[in-house]
């Protein structure tokens, strides 16, 4: 499992911003509508090659992060 960290604290506003530029970033799908959890952590999910990519606001972490199958660090670092 690789992460690219984003954010150390959560921000709503910047993980929209996150998604917005990963749905156009050339090679990932967006595989459903962003989940919510029960303690207000967002999470979306998409395909990218044959790995999956998690961007995710997580409450108990504290943290606006990228978790991915595949490094995709010099995809998404540009």
């Amino acid at each position: 499992m690789y992460y690219v960290n984003v954010c150390n604290q959560t921000d709503k506003d910047l993980f929209y911003k996150c998604l917005e530029k990963l749905k156009k970033t050339k090679g990932f799908k967006m595989q459903d509508k962003v989940l919510e959890d029960v303690d207000g952590s967002l999470y979306a999910i998409f395909k990218y090659g044959e790995g999956k990519v998690i961007l995710k606001n997580d409450e108990e972490i504290g943290a606006l992060f990228i978790e991915s199958d595949n490094n995709i660090e010099n995809v998404v670092c540009k």
